[in-house]
């Protein structure tokens, strides 16, 4: 079997822009994002199982959108990818089946944090960044913003 993806130069991340405030959802006006995601349900593909919401009320937001290149923005959006990233992993490691030799479909979210830490963290077994989660999290966060590159590009 072979899988091959044709895809453009935008992205596959599901993201959605609008006003909190505006929204009748119960999202604090004055927040800049959320990521909407359960990590019980690390089986559920991405595109369906999560979503990341940005506020376009918020100044960051709404300069981010408008002017991606200015500094600030870049700011904004490295924290972004961040945050998302940490989110993300930190969930699905707080999983116990994560670590374990579970094999996840193609698309789910559990097979996308499988590749993030293969590429991003080779040298982590995902048992020893669960225990490191764990034990001593604000550890684990110093070794994503070193591992994740945080605002090295900046």
């Amino acid at each position: 079997r072979l899988e091959l993806r044709l895809e453009g130069g935008g992205s596959r991340f599901p993201i959605d822009v609008f006003s909190f405030a505006e929204s009748g959802a119960d999202f604090p006006d004055g927040a800049a994002w959320r990521l909407d995601w359960d990590p019980e349900n690390l089986e559920l593909p991405v595109l369906g199982g999560m979503q990341l919401m940005l506020n376009s009320a918020h100044p960051a937001v709404a300069k981010a959108i408008a002017q991606p290149e200015e500094p600030v923005s870049k700011m904004f959006l490295a924290l972004l990818h961040f945050e998302v990233a940490r989110s993300l992993l930190q969930g699905a490691l707080s999983r116990e089946e994560f670590v374990s030799d579970q094999v996840w479909p193609s698309d789910s979210i559990g097979r996308s944090m499988q590749l993030l830490l293969k590429t991003r963290l080779p040298e982590w077994q995902p048992s020893a960044l669960r225990q490191l989660l764990l034990q001593d999290p604000d550890q684990f966060v110093s070794v994503l913003q070193d591992r994740l590159g945080f605002l090295r590009e900046v």
